[in-house]
């Protein structure tokens, strides 16, 4: 965005999950990457909240990568992935 010169005004934005789709916006409309890599989203945002987050993703054309620190339940439009302390990698 300094690039540009672009200033984004905040207060009309006034929730994380208003805040995430901007900033799927202004990937997808730059082109600047891909994919969106989040932390712990599912300690703050409800089941709801995350299928409207990734069908708005979906529509965008961004991928999402959520990285929990905790266990969670698979919700439909996930594929999970759990690494353990030696590094294995499992598909739930």
């Amino acid at each position: 965005l300094k690039i540009y010169g672009l200033k984004i005004d905040l207060d009309n934005y006034k929730n994380i999950l208003n805040r995430i789709e901007l900033v799927i916006d202004l990937l997808s409309t730059l082109n600047v990457a891909k994919i969106l890599i989040i932390p712990n989203l599912k300690s703050i945002l409800n089941d709801r909240q995350l299928v409207e987050l990734y069908k708005y993703s979906l529509y965008n054309k961004i991928n999402l990568l959520l990285i929990e620190s905790g266990n969670f339940e698979k919700l439909d439009y996930e594929d999970v992935m759990q690494i353990d302390e030696y590094f294995d990698d499992i598909i739930l």
